[in-house]
């Protein structure tokens, strides 16, 4: 064991991050990173990284980390407990918050962003710490004729299919004379949720008057299909493999929680694309990384009916009209090289040396 190894612990669910940020990121620091398997016993490595998930799909490992840590409260490594939903989290594992109360000061509770740090449930984390989530390596291409609006990213969970058809539905109203060269694009997993079929029923109940083509994204004419545009298209992608041929303009990632808006999340396809994120709320991450975003208004927290999409779709066309999504993105692209995952791993080893 040496003072520059790292185990890092975590779902599945989480291995893009894992391997292309964390790993990735402390081999740049010339640290020796392994992902590592949760047991019983005592962590034997000089420091450790536990990822909590909070996803449903992420529930059998996270519990066994909350029973590894539970079980290594005398563990002498320097650990670090991320927390990538912590809204999530709270409710799904309320006993964490009693294991925080006998964790060590060798522990160390971070979080992506800024809006749950000061949640009571937290609270008895000796140390706290944000570290946003950082980027992975990014395209310099910037998507601009046609402008691209959408998301490739894991629909149902947290984010729905409806309410990007309901934002690009207004966005389409108002570019009814298509004097502006805009197409939709839906792509990721779960299949079930882009099938043709069933996005066109969902549109017909939003704009039953509203003409759109959706299209295959893998059709062989795509190209010349961006090339020469007419009408309202959503390109859509159920096969997970975006195309080559297009990048995101503006990203999509309308956060939810339940039947409220989700508070603690900022994800890995927001920080896949030189895209304008547009969101709900972010964790508070697009503050601490310096992202240009459209921030769509709502006025309940606890509603996600209460989103204004008339009022994004006019956002984002305004950002359009006066040009300034190409500065936005650009500075976008400028951020990611920033926050890369060798940043985000020297703030973790920061921490780490610290505890």
């Amino acid at each position: 064991m040496h003072k520059n190894d790292v185990t890092i612990y975590g779902a599945e669910t989480l291995d893009k991050y894992t391997e292309g940020i964390l790993i990735k990121g402390f081999q740049n620091n010339n640290w020796h990173a392994t992902k590592g398997n949760i047991t019983d016993k005592d962590i034997e490595t000089y420091a450790a990284i536990y990822q909590i998930h909070g996803a449903e799909s992420a529930m059998e490992y996270d519990h066994s980390i909350i029973k590894a840590l539970s079980n290594n409260a005398e563990c002498k490594a320097k650990q670090a407990l991320l927390l990538h939903r912590p809204d999530e989290i709270q409710f799904r594992y309320p006993n964490l918050h009693s294991i925080l109360l006998t964790s060590h000061s060798n522990v160390a509770a971070v979080f992506l962003g800024d809006k749950h740090l000061k949640d009571a449930f937290y609270a008895p984390a000796k140390t706290k710490a944000i570290i946003p989530h950082g980027f992975f390596d990014l395209s310099k291409k910037f998507q601009e004729d046609p402008i691209v609006i959408g998301s490739h990213t894991t629909w149902g969970e947290m984010r729905s299919v409806e309410h990007a058809l309901k934002l690009l539905g207004e966005i389409f109203v108002l570019n009814s004379t298509l004097n502006r060269k805009i197409v939709g694009y839906l792509g990721g997993a779960p299949s079930m949720l882009l099938q043709m079929d069933y996005l066109k029923s969902i549109m017909f109940k939003i704009h039953p008057s509203l003409n759109v083509k959706l299209l295959d994204a893998h059709q062989s004419k795509l190209p010349n299909t961006l090339k020469h545009q007419t009408g309202h298209i959503i390109i859509i992608d159920s096969q997970n493999i975006k195309p080559h041929e297009l990048e995101l303009t503006f990203n999509i990632q309308l956060y939810y929680l339940n039947g409220g808006i989700r508070t603690g999340e900022s994800s890995g396809s927001a920080h896949s694309s030189t895209g304008i994120p547009v969101i709900l709320e972010m964790n508070g991450a697009e503050n601490i990384e310096k992202l240009e975003v459209i921030k769509i208004p709502y006025t309940n927290v606890e509603d996600i009916g209460s989103v204004n999409f008339l009022k994004g779709a006019q956002m984002i066309i305004n950002c359009i009209d006066n040009g300034n999504f190409k500065t936005m993105m650009r500075k976008n692209f400028i951020r990611s090289k920033e926050f890369n995952n060798t940043y985000i791993a020297k703030q973790y080893i920061n921490l780490l040396q610290e505890l």
